[in-house]
């Protein structure tokens, strides 16, 4: 879905980019904290990053792992290490709220899915506390969803944009439909629309 964005610039954790391979983009790799710092505050500062319409972030669940990693690094002397989980979660949403706080800028979050204790499928993270704070934390909460057509074997990828008993999502622009395609310029001309 990214090469659907319009002017997108990747940060990417995932180091899977065969799906967008041969398309001209500009990334920027994030192994670790330090990373993901530095892209944030050239992304906010620097008047290159002016250029690009919209930051992805690829995926957000990989990055939560890599500052949880650095966490318990940090944290391998204290007698809890599950300090460490504390301090990823709160790395990861202030890192997660600047971008999202970003002016000028469309921002795309992707996070893998897990399931919840209550059945639903949500953004994942490790340790309990970011993977359902980004729920509340964006206006717009998609679920990448396919619908197979038995008739005739096509696939047709869409999102999501409301609840439904087993996924979470939500719009809060109201501007959308239950679902929509997958596809972000449409997406974001749409809610900008008056």
């Amino acid at each position: 879905m990214i090469l659907t964005a319009p002017n997108p610039f990747v940060i990417n954790a995932d180091k899977g980019t065969l799906s967008i391979a041969g398309a001209n983009l500009s990334v920027a790799v994030v192994n670790n904290l330090a990373d993901l710092e530095d892209v944030c505050r050239w992304v906010s500062t620097s008047h290159e990053a002016r250029q690009f319409q919209t930051i992805c972030l690829d995926s957000i669940t990989t990055i939560a792992d890599a500052v949880l990693s650095d966490m318990k690094v940090k944290r391998a002397k204290d007698k809890d290490p599950r300090l460490a989980y504390g301090d990823m979660a709160d790395e990861v949403l202030k890192h997660v709220r600047a971008f999202r706080d970003l002016n000028g800028f469309n921002v795309y979050v992707i996070a893998e899915m897990e399931y919840r204790k209550d059945g639903t499928k949500g953004p994942a993270s490790p340790g309990q506390k970011v993977g359902a704070k980004f729920d509340y934390i964006f206006d717009e909460v998609f679920y990448l969803d396919e619908y197979f057509d038995p008739q005739t074997s096509a696939r047709t990828t869409f999102l999501r944009t409301q609840s439904s008993i087993n996924c979470i999502a939500k719009d809060r622009s109201g501007k959308l439909a239950e679902f929509e395609p997958a596809d972000l310029s449409y997406i974001f001309n749409k809610i900008a629309s008056s």
